[in-house]
């Protein structure tokens, strides 16, 4: 089902919780199109075409939805528990300008 989704751009929809609450309380929502949230860094030092596996890696989450603002979960639970490689690893990523299709 969620292969349908990615190809479909179905990821992201209105949620209603409740129907006996109706529209006012509907949530605009998503769901991952991978079945795992834990990319991590994968920096290299001697290879500067990491940047661009990274952005190639956005670019495809980016294909399976309708808007082009997405969320990119960056880690596992506890990856940050020294911040400062992350942060080292992260920042040439944050740097990139990635203009995405809509």
């Amino acid at each position: 089902e969620r292969e349908q989704m990615n190809q479909n751009k179905g990821l992201e929809f209105v949620w209603r919780g409740s129907q006996s609450l109706g529209s006012n309380n509907d949530i605009w929502t998503h769901i991952f199109d991978q079945n795992s949230y834990c990319e991590g860094c994968d920096y290299d030092p001697s290879n500067p075409s990491w940047v661009e596996t990274w952005v190639q890696k956005i670019r495809t989450t980016a294909s399976h939805y309708r808007t082009n603002h997405i969320l990119v979960p960056y880690g596992c639970d506890f990856a940050f528990q020294n911040a400062e490689p992350m942060f080292e690893c992260m920042d040439p990523v944050s740097y990139t300008h990635l203009t995405l299709p809509t």
